[in-house]
């Protein structure tokens, strides 16, 4: 090897060639390495002949580059040789010419830009500990580090220069100063070629060419060491969460229009900064996917955030329940007060809004708004959960008839607190209101609700009772088009603003709907319906009048079977329907109980009376039938020409359930309402309830019941017994004007209604559950539910007219009566209709009710009925937290709600940064949050572990998403203290051993790997398509940021000494 001021011979025969490929052992580093250790030994050797008692001097080495990068790990292979080092320059440039005059160094300390090795958690963990021993070296007195000062040039040049006082040598090629460039890698390094200059005139030009750079460079040096310092190093949580937010895909930026517009909206409507929050995130979505979902709780202001979001679009139309239409219009009439009035008036010329059936049979002004309009806004959109009829028919129904008058490129804005009530397919049905595809604008790629719904439906009916649903990705992409925050977040946001909800006081009882003086009970109706045990069967009424098929002969009954007849809900035959019918009815009341029961005995007659007349009739006689009423089976048979087709064993069976039924009615002759109504339980607990009112004219009382009937016999009763009250009831049945006047009345403050002079404020209002949904009457400090509603979703609507945002009262009284039999008993009388477990008698029932199948999905419907009702006593009023159904939260949309509450810039912080949370609530003692992506797919999974137990506690089934959401709160901490770290410090060695961490990810990442193992299997047998095969594989992590929280030092250190000790 020759140099430019002597000669140097290397003892290793491949370091002879002046040329360097950077293949083993011929790097750049042992090149360079092998010239510092022999000038410096000749160095030594010539100082100590000029000295006899030369012992030992100064290094006398120095070694100055320039290079266009460079990364921590190349200083540190040269920290190991400090010693031999008199100084040390480097003069680096920028990535890419700037013209910014005040530019800012541009190069990454870590990676190498041209590094293609796989960068997983353990590299980074390494690159924690070349940050500091990179900075100890850096920040040593003979090392300068000089950067160009010309903005608009690049530096290119790659120039090593080794020199001592007796010889100088230069490299010249294109490794730049990285551990890949310098071969440090070895056969995996970069691929460079580098040159060692074999002259002295060669080398001392490359010197000249270096000090020439240098006198046009300035120092950056401490700015290097303070990235080194920063770029891992004493962050606080909050610098976290911002590098985890930096994950999120880049969405579409609002318009400066568009941000003026909502937040002009904001103030005029008064919404609170999480419903802005919300329409924020809402507009993002509907840019994204043309369709969101707004599942807010009840109760938390979504009228409000749709309005926000409404405020930046041009043609709105609203499309609302017929009760609610008048509400959404009050929004649009500013009074005196309102900020913003002309905002408000513009908003209302660009709105139509509409009641389903308008928007189903729409007038022709009203087609063309709806064609023509930019959002549509769907309220209480589960009402069409039910989507288009499962069985062939020709006329379309309300679902298909509103789908075909939306203009198709319009975005559409859905709004439900419980959008899935029954089934996956709730939800498909409501997003397919704007299309059967939807497009991802950012990924480019395509969702099909109806194929994901119907597949995560599969996987629930497959489950075991004790089993994780575990649901495909696509299903959790398909519900980023959902918004939806729980009850006690909402709780969270308004303690945030120095206000609350109500409490919740909760009280149920079990009561009887009917009075003593009346022989008849629950029990007793039970056995006729067939659903107590040991009942003889001649004893249960059949209800083969609404179900009459199976008595007519097979060539008749197959032309009829494949038409759509009636609306039965859950319950897959007619029996089952009116059978939960009569039970719910005689829950609520008598007077809802006896029209059912009359209606049912007169079907029975008149089918008898048709039989007797066409007995008596002769050929030759032109009588008239009388216009008698048929079930609407039976009907139809009639009008098909097949009535006469009937077995004779069908007017048996109708003899014996019509005797059967006029027993009931005979038990029921001695009814009078106005006499024995407030003799019930029921009855005599409601008076209690309002003498325990203080101030009824204050704090009011709302009544629900799902009949109407008896919405009247309570209100009729109220009046006798409170005649100073003022008492009123709304039902279907209410004219419109009235409805309106009577919720003014009732909640004057809320609906920011006055009173006018005649007027006067209702004290307790009965309704049926026509105002369940979007009424706010928050003046009111008193609910009972009289009546649970069929579906238990239903009670929690009711519940949220008065447990709202906006509420002057402490604390809300809600009561709820449940009928007199144990809460088991009646789950069970619910399942056996539903499943039809001990009266399958329909010729329409095509599953075997004996089947395994249909029992475990029997269990799991009770097991689901009784957390509903159990959840009514609950102070978190909503089931949809417990439901399995309603897994809305994914990882990206828990991301997309903290961005936009996030007052901090996204971090550029490298990936691996860390930082220390102290003082957690007792069950976040000795944890890790990681946030980490998987290196082939690039998905990311938030995870927590304990590292008392080194258990992974988070779900891979949702990547974390509902741990980030509970742990959300730790983005506001802003502390990074040193002290903090200094514990962590004295553990790792000044983080130049980090090897309990490397321990700790692996079994992290480990456990994790096998999550998502068993979560794709679990999903690879649900197909059973392709036999249940997926595939096995190791999957590699790599860590974007982690956060210790409240660590146990000592804890950690004996798990050190552990696994130093081998064990894994």
């Amino acid at each position: 090897m020759s140099g430019g001021g002597g000669l140097y011979l290397s003892s290793n025969p491949n370091l002879s060639s002046n040329l360097i490929t950077n293949q083993n052992p011929n790097t750049l580093f042992t090149r360079l390495i092998s010239l510092i250790e022999a000038y410096s030994a000749q160095s030594h050797h010539a100082d100590s002949l000029k000295d006899k008692n030369f012992a030992d001097s100064n290094p006398q080495v120095s070694l100055s580059i320039i290079s266009g990068f460079f990364n921590a790990k190349a200083f540190v292979e040269f920290s190991r040789y400090a010693h031999l080092l008199r100084s040390f320059c480097l003069i680096i440039g920028r990535l890419e010419p700037s013209e910014n005059h005040t530019p800012t160094l541009s190069f990454d300390l870590h990676n190498d830009p041209f590094d293609m090795s796989v960068k997983d958690f353990d590299y980074q963990l390494q690159c924690i500990t070349d940050a500091r021993i990179a900075h100890h070296f850096i920040a040593n007195a003979n090392v300068e580090i000089l950067n160009l000062r010309a903005n608009n040039v690049l530096l290119h040049s790659k120039l090593y220069i080794v020199q001592s006082p007796y010889q100088q040598s230069a490299i010249i090629g294109s490794s730049n100063f990285t551990a890949s460039g310098l071969g440090i890698y070895g056969d995996k390094s970069n691929k460079e070629l580098n040159l060692l200059c074999d002259s002295k005139r060669d080398t001392q030009e490359a010197l000249n060419y270096f000090e020439s750079i240098r006198d046009q460079s300035t120092s950056c040096k401490q700015e290097v060491l303070d990235m080194l310092h920063t770029s891992f190093f004493y962050h606080s949580p909050k610098d976290i969460f911002s590098k985890i937010l930096s994950t999120l895909p880049k969405q579409e930026s609002p318009t400066r229009t568009e941000s003026q517009a909502l937040q002009t909206a904001v103030e005029a409507f008064g919404l609170y900064d999480f419903q802005a929050l919300a329409a924020q995130e809402l507009i993002s979505r509907l840019k994204r996917y043309g369709i969101a979902l707004l599942a807010d709780s009840v109760g938390a202001g979504k009228t409000l955030t749709a309005l926000g979001v409404a405020s930046i679009y041009d043609g709105i139309t609203i499309i609302a329940p017929k009760n609610l239409c008048a509400q959404w219009a009050s929004y649009f009439e500013p009074n005196a007060h309102t900020p913003h009035s002309n905002f408000v008036i513009g908003m209302a010329q660009r709105v139509q809004i509409l009641s389903y059936y308008e928007a189903q049979s729409p007038s022709d002004i009203q087609r063309i708004r709806l064609k023509t309009a930019h959002l549509i806004v769907i309220d209480e959109s589960h009402n069409l959960r039910n989507g288009e009829p499962r069985t062939k028919n020709l006329k379309q129904n309300g679902y298909q008839k509103l789908k075909s008058n939306l203009n198709a490129n319009a975005k559409i804005l859905l709004l439900s607190a419980t959008p899935i009530n029954n089934s996956f397919l709730d939800l498909a049905n409501q997003l397919r209101l704007k299309s059967d595809i939807i497009s991802d604008n950012i990924t480019h790629t395509t969702l099909a609700p109806q194929d994901i719904c119907q597949s995560a439906q599969k996987a629930l009916e497959s489950l075991d009772s004790e089993e994780d649903l575990e649901l495909e990705d696509d299903y959790f992409k398909l519900t980023h088009l959902i918004f939806s925050r729980s009850s006690e977040q909402i709780k969270g946001y308004l303690k945030a603003l120095n206000k609350d909800m109500p409490e919740q006081d909760i009280k149920s009882y079990a009561l009887s709907s009917i009075p003593p003086s009346v022989d008849f009970s629950f029990e007793r109706l039970s056995q006729l319906l067939g659903l107590s045990e040991n009942t003889e069967q001649s004893q249960v009424i059949s209800f083969s009048i609404y179900d009459p098929y199976k008595f007519l002969p097979d060539d008749i009954r197959a032309q009829l079977s494949d038409k759509q007849l009636e609306n039965l809900g859950e319950y897959t035959t007619p029996r089952g329907f009116i059978c939960m019918s009569l039970l719910k009815s005689l829950e609520s009341s008598l007077d809802a109980f006896k029209p059912v029961i009359e209606k049912i005995i007169t079907y029975h007659r008149s089918y008898l009376n048709h039989i007797d007349f066409e007995a008596d009739s002769k050929p030759q006689d032109d009588l008239e039938e009388p216009n008698v009423p048929f079930p609407t089976r039976l009907a139809f048979i009639k009008e098909k020409g097949f009535l006469g087709s009937l077995s004779a064993e069908f007017a048996e069976v109708i003899r014996r359930d019509l005797e059967l039924l006029e027993r009931i009615a005979t038990k029921l002759e001695s009814y009078a309402p106005q006499r024995d109504f407030q003799t019930c339980e029921k009855y005599q607990k409601l008076r209690e309830i309002i003498d325990a009112i203080p101030d009824i004219a204050s704090q009011k009382l709302l009544i629900f019941s799902e009949s109407i009937p008896t919405t009247e016999a309570i209100k009729d009763a109220l009046r006798r017994d409170y005649p100073h009250y003022i008492i009123e009831s709304i039902s279907g049945n209410t004219k419109p004007k009235e409805f309106i006047s009577r919720k003014n009345r009732f909640s004057p403050r809320s609906l920011n209604y006055e009173l006018k002079p005649h007027e006067q404020q209702i004290h307790i209002l009965i309704a049926s559950d026509c105002l369940s949904e979007g009424a706010n009457l928050q003046d009111c400090k008193n609910l009972l539910n009289w009546d649970i509603a069929f579906n238990p979703v239903r009670s929690i609507q009711r519940i949220g007219r008065i447990w709202r945002i906006g509420s002057l009262h402490a604390i809300n009284h809600i009561t709820h009566f449940f009928p007199n039999v144990e809460l088991d008993s009646y789950i069970q009388l619910e399942s056996k209709l539903k499943f039809k477990i001990l009266a399958a008698q329909s010729a329409t029932a095509i599953n075997d009710p004996h089947s395994i199948k249909l029992e475990k999905e029997r269990k799991a419907f009770e097991k689901k009925r009784k957390a509903a009702y159990k959840s009514l006593e609950s102070e978190s009023i909503c089931i949809e937290e417990e439901n399995k159904l309603l897994q809305f939260i994914t990882l990206e949309s828990v991301l997309g709600e903290l961005s936009h509450s996030f007052d901090a810039p996204l971090s550029s912080l490298p990936d691996g940064i860390f930082s220390i949370a102290p003082h957690l609530p007792q069950n976040h003692q000795n944890h890790l949050l990681a946030f980490v992506q998987e290196i082939d797919s690039k998905a990311y999974y938030c995870t927590l572990f304990d590292l008392s137990t080194r258990e992974l506690k988070s779900r891979a089934s949702d990547k974390g998403a509902a741990t980030l959401r509970a742990l959300s709160h730790l983005k506001d901490i802003e502390s990074k203290e040193a002290s903090l770290f200094a514990p962590l410090e004295d553990l790792t060695n000044d983080f130049k051993n980090l090897s309990i961490f490397k321990d700790i990810f692996e079994r992290l990442t480990q456990q994790l790997n096998s999550q998502i193992q068993t979560h794709e299997q679990s999903l690879a047998q649900a197909k059973k398509s392709d036999g249940g095969l997926f595939e096995i594989k190791d999957r590699h992590f790599k860590l974007i940021a982690w956060l210790l929280l409240n660590p146990d030092f000592e804890s950690l250190r004996a798990l050190g000494g552990q696994s130093a000790g081998g064990v894994r």
